[in-house]
């Protein structure tokens, strides 16, 4: 009976919880580096849909705005179209040439008596 020792069957057990051991480290940090990357990812993607979600609304308002300035100005523009016909229509051509001395003749031009030269070759 002496010729067995009594540490080895401790040793084989050793043996057995350090494999056991090495096998759950290597689970733990595979299951632990599986679960980063999922938060990151997760992280990621929470982030830049609110972020995407803000430059659409932003652009909407932005769009919005334009349009509301756009009705502005064609309100204007036709405002300022009635006082250009009003201020060159034949009427205020008419008052304005009155108030600064213009009078039309009564009779059409008479053309020049002066003989009219052309240019010969």
């Amino acid at each position: 009976m002496s010729a067995i020792p009594a540490s080895r069957p401790i040793a084989v057990r050793s043996q057995t919880k350090r494999r056991a051991k090495s096998r759950s480290r290597v689970f733990t940090n595979i299951v632990g580096g599986v679960t980063l990357f999922c938060a990151v990812a997760l992280t990621t993607f929470l982030v830049s849909s609110m972020a995407g979600q803000v430059m659409v609304e932003k652009a909407r308002r932005e769009g919005i705005s334009a349009q509301r300035r756009a009705i502005d100005a064609k309100r204007v523009e036709g405002g300022l179209r009635v006082r250009i016909n009003e201020l060159t229509g034949f009427t205020a051509m008419d008052n304005w040439a009155l108030s600064h001395g213009f009078v039309a003749p009564d009779r059409p031009s008479v053309p020049s008596e002066e003989v009219t030269r052309v240019a010969q070759r």
